[in-house]
């Protein structure tokens, strides 16, 4: 795919001048697919992986508060672009549609559109817009975990957990 073509030609680029490339966050399925579909990938480099892991509790905790201050931050305005597009295709199945926090906007935004002006409702429509964003930001991650689980089980030697609970607890 063409992540792993232009990885390769940047750790390939980093390792021709004596650096050490590092590969940080993004998509598991990325890196997955970089070093086990990768053929020339395995025989070139030896890799070395640290996970950086978080107690469950403590993650969906702070994702929760993370989501907070996203909306604080302004994501309901930002969201609503998306929603008052001329001809806006409610697919969501692909493309930004797809992201997390724009779904769960849907029946907000169309009540907004349609003029529902009362405030409890439109609050209540937001809470629960808000309580799904959360819920699907933890489903998210916790497959994201389960992933990395089933990554450790494949790179065992080569990959290092470090446990950052405490560190997100302060």
């Amino acid at each position: 795919n063409e992540f792993c073509e232009h990885a390769t030609l940047a750790i390939g680029s980093i390792v021709g001048r004596d650096g050490l490339p590092i590969i940080a966050g993004g998509s598991n399925s990325f890196i997955e697919a970089l070093v086990n579909h990768h053929h020339e990938f395995r025989m070139k480099y030896e890799c070395c992986f640290l996970w950086v892991d978080v107690s469950i509790p403590v993650l969906h905790s702070s994702l929760s508060a993370r989501v907070d201050r996203m909306i604080e931050a302004g994501q309901v305005n930002e969201v609503r672009d998306f929603f008052n597009q001329k001809n806006f295709d409610y697919d969501y199945t692909r493309g930004i549609r797809r992201a997390i926090g724009v779904p769960e906007f849907d029946k907000f935004f169309r009540n907004e559109s349609q003029g529902v002006t009362d405030e409890r409702t439109m609050k209540k429509l937001l809470e629960v817009a808000v309580d799904a964003l959360k819920m699907n930001n933890c489903n998210l991650a916790s497959k994201q975990v389960q992933k990395i689980h089933r990554l450790y089980g494949m790179w065992k030697r080569n990959m290092h957990r470090l446990d950052a609970t405490e560190v997100v607890l302060k």
